[in-house]
């Protein structure tokens, strides 16, 4: 670890010690205080953990603690447990509101920004103005709670062939860049973020007009991945020591009922670390101790699959599903059966429609997919580690059964929970489930063009050792 800090060592009402401030706009000035509207001063009225943490209001200024990173720096991580007072991700109607980042230089000019844009958790890289994810992914995906704790960590990779960012929130990953195709405003070159890893910033700013009070405690910036077990020391050292922390005690990241295409949660191919980079990021200890013959069962509350549908061309739209049950038996075949009535397009009368003319519930309520998973890839894995594999499914729906074959990611969690997530989305046929004449009746009930009869469908699937 580089830094830590958790604030206690702090007088309440000031500043950090060791820490730079950047308050609207201007960087280490005297304007720092409650009476300025903008401030960023320790707190003694919440904390995750002790007594104080450090308070952030800011808006369309800029309320921000800064820290000098070592000269040389190519590749960290910055771990903070964050509470704030409005929403970020999943807002439509929302624009860009950053959490933490990286520098080149102490203002807001030449930087590297990780929070929200166009109201999805994502990245704005400054001069650039790029951002990412894509459009179709914007004003959707995980959502943090308001006034609830979330252990958020970044990572910051200069020293790839293509330079990776990526995010997580309570140890589960729900952002990445890692190759040129990830930007929305065309290809940034490899090295885009290689020379912003002169200071590291946390904080609050807005460009959507948005003022907010968020809190911020233990935290972290280091070389090597941190996670949400490591309490720093009392006070802000170059080495911190930490203590395990029950990873229970935080709150549940997301709600499994966003509406989120698979690129918001995970671009297509970022959630993929190499081996060498998964095992260089966690301890030689947290080789898996699971019994390979477990069971396992889906964790319906964070699990997810959504389907994107076209109509009239261009118009684009992300729905789910709030109703999964699963669980990978000793055999290490996975089944998921979707509950086809808890479909969620965000309009009451098409979901109902949906149920009756398309899907035709009355008849066929549930759809079914079947895959194996290799037990051996399961017993395998380190915690913390990823592997992609290539798997055959069958989907059961509406009647027939068909054979799909995909690329799935495979990350253990932890040693009792396991996430299984599509690389791209999977590419569904109205015609290969007999549901043609479906689309066609919803088609010409609300007088559209068209909607598309080929249909994404992607997935975030996370078990629990029974």
């Amino acid at each position: 670890m580089l830094y830590s800090e958790s604030f206690e060592n702090g007088t309440v009402g000031a500043a950090p010690i060791g820490w730079s401030t950047f308050i609207a706009w201007v960087f280490n000035g005297n304007n720092n205080s409650l009476s300025s509207g903008n401030y960023a001063l320790i707190d003694g009225s919440k904390s995750y953990n002790g007594s104080n943490s450090i308070h952030f209001r800011g808006g369309q200024n800029p309320a921000q603690i800064v820290r000098a990173l070592p000269a040389g720096t190519q590749r960290i991580h910055t771990r903070a447990y964050v509470n704030l007072s409005k929403v970020l991700g999943n807002s439509p109607g929302d624009n860009h509101e950053h959490i933490m980042g990286i520098k080149r230089t102490p203002d807001a000019n030449d930087e590297v920004r990780v929070g929200q844009i166009k109201g999805v958790l994502g990245t704005n890289q400054v001069p650039s103005d790029n951002i990412a994810p894509k459009m179709a992914q914007w004003n959707s995906g995980p959502q943090l709670a308001p006034n609830t704790w979330y252990c958020i960590e970044t990572a910051y990779y200069a020293d790839t062939a293509y330079d990776e960012l990526r995010m997580w929130v309570n140890g589960t990953l729900v952002h990445s860049i890692t190759s040129a195709s990830d930007w929305n405003n065309g290809a940034l070159p490899a090295d885009w973020l290689s020379d912003k890893l002169n200071y590291a910033m946390f904080g609050f700013h807005s460009f959507s007009g948005n003022t907010a009070d968020v809190w911020m405690d233990d935290i972290v910036i280091s070389t090597q991945a941190i996670g949400c077990g490591a309490i720093p020391s009392s006070s802000s050292s170059s080495v911190a020591s930490s203590v395990p922390r029950s990873s229970s005690s935080v709150s549940s990241v997301v709600s499994s009922r966003s509406s989120v295409a698979s690129s918001a949660v995970v671009s297509s191919s970022s959630i993929a670390m190499s081996s060498s980079s998964a095992r260089s990021s966690v301890a030689s200890s947290a080789n898996s101790s699971v019994n390979p013959n477990a069971a396992w069962d889906l964790d319906t509350q964070t699990s997810y699959l959504n389907f994107v549908t076209t109509k009239n061309t261009h118009n684009v739209e992300v729905h789910s599903f709030a109703a999964l049950n699963g669980a990978i038996g000793t055999n290490g075949v996975a089944t998921v059966t979707i509950d086809l009535n808890s479909v969620n397009t965000g309009i009451v009368l098409r979901d109902q429609r949906i149920r009756d003319l398309l899907f035709e519930t009355a008849s066929y309520p549930t759809a079914t997919i079947t895959v194996t998973v290799p037990s051996t890839l399961l017993s395998s894995l380190a915690v913390g580690q990823v592997a992609l594999t290539d798997v055959s499914a069958t989907v059961d729906l509406h009647g027939l059964s068909v054979a799909v074959t995909t690329r799935v990611s495979v990350q253990r969690l932890s040693n009792s929970r396991i996430l299984v997530q599509s690389i791209a989305p999977v590419l569904t046929r109205a015609s290969d489930f007999n549901l043609t004449a479906g689309v066609e009746t919803l088609r010409a009930l609300v007088n559209l063009t068209s909607i598309s009869a080929a249909v994404p469908v992607d997935f975030a699937l996370v078990f629990n050792a029974r």
